[in-house]
């Protein structure tokens, strides 16, 4: 697999063009290889880890003096990820130039944003409380045909 921003215009890409799906599975791939053993990770997002202002009139102005954007502006990625072995989430920061990972453990009792599949399992987890079910009943409803969660 080759890994790198996809070329455009002689190998570089505006610093602003979202992530290729390479990009994508390169950030996924260098992530996983920092916790050997443990594939039971989940991705929130990864999404482009855009320049700062500062950084693109940089690169705007280098543009115009026929610099290359490799030479300018490192292509890296942002991540949100649970280790779902440990409860543990993290922000993970990956240069796509140099494969350098940097990752940050969030604080305690921070979630990552659920997802569709995560939603399912909420509702079954909160379908079988026998405390929800018994202050249902009470409001009404024998069964929960009628009733909707929000995980919200």
């Amino acid at each position: 697999m080759q890994f790198g921003p996809p070329p455009l215009f002689g190998g570089a890409i505006h610093p602003l063009t979202p992530l290729s799906a390479v990009e994508i599975q390169e950030t996924a791939m260098i992530i996983r290889a920092s916790f050997p053993g443990n594939r039971n990770l989940f991705f929130a997002s990864i999404s482009l880890l855009e320049p700062t202002k500062a950084e693109l009139q940089k690169y705007t102005r280098a543009c115009s003096d026929h610099f290359e954007q490799s030479q300018l502006l490192p292509r890296e990625s942002f991540s949100v990820l649970l280790n779902r072995d440990t409860g543990k989430s993290y922000e993970a920061r990956v240069n796509l130039n140099t494969r350098k990972l940097s990752l940050r453990m969030l604080g305690p009792g921070i979630q990552v944003p659920l997802r569709g599949g995560d939603s399912n399992i909420a509702f079954a987890v909160v379908e079988k409380n026998p405390e929800v079910r018994s202050r249902l009943k009470a409001l009404g409803f024998s069964t929960l045909d009628k009733v909707s969660f929000d995980d919200w």
